[in-house]
């Protein structure tokens, strides 16, 4: 029994030359529902996908931007705004006016401030906020005073967040008589200084 479609019983009886057009017919109207519908369709999903992914990407992007700006908020908020460094003479005053304000306030007891030299600075990042004709260097001085233990702490927190001294480097503490203690603190400042300068403060 021939299970074959009538169509395409008719289509195997026609001639051969019929068969390879009417083939030829069904081809060419498919590469135009392909070209007229399809492929646009196709194109339009394209576009669409690509919008939603460069919306995706921007949102991204700002979420981003966002969170690197609160980032650099805190930061800013935690250590203060960049300053420049004085120019040797006027850091080197105010130094040493700062660390001295800093311990009369709170009534530290035999102070003394030794100013142990100063050293350059290797050029990095500080070149970008110093000219060619000037240099960043690093004044290291001691710090040794007595106070309460509560004073001593308020003296080492000030001097940390005074915007004459970068950074303190060390501390030691010893127990004094009368619950005082001993504080031997390094701390430095940076000041600028002519490419050319020698010698030390």
């Amino acid at each position: 029994m021939n299970t074959e479609h009538p169509l395409i019983q008719r289509f195997r009886q026609l001639p051969r030359a019929l068969q390879w057009a009417s083939i030829a017919v069904v081809g060419f109207a498919l590469f135009l529902a392909w070209s007229d519908y399809l492929e646009p369709l196709r194109i339009d999903w394209a576009s669409q996908a690509d919008r939603i992914e460069s919306h995706v990407k921007q949102v991204r992007d700002t979420e981003r931007q966002v969170k690197e700006f609160a980032r650099r908020r805190d930061l800013v908020s935690n250590i203060g705004p960049v300053r420049v460094p004085l120019n040797e003479s006027e850091g080197a005053t105010a130094f040493t006016a700062a660390v001295n304000d800093i311990l009369a306030k709170h009534n530290a007891s035999n102070p003394s401030f030794g100013d142990r030299g100063r050293s350059r600075m290797p050029r990095g990042a500080l070149t970008t906020i110093t000219s060619s004709q000037r240099r960043i260097e690093r004044i290291t001085a001691e710090v040794k005073f007595d106070a309460k233990p509560e004073d001593a702490a308020a003296i080492i927190a000030d001097l940390e967040s005074s915007p004459h001294v970068e950074a303190v480097n060390s501390v030691r503490m010893t127990k004094d008589a009368g619950g005082r203690v001993k504080v031997h603190l390094t701390i430095e400042a940076w000041v600028q200084v002519a490419d050319t300068a020698r010698g030390a403060i």
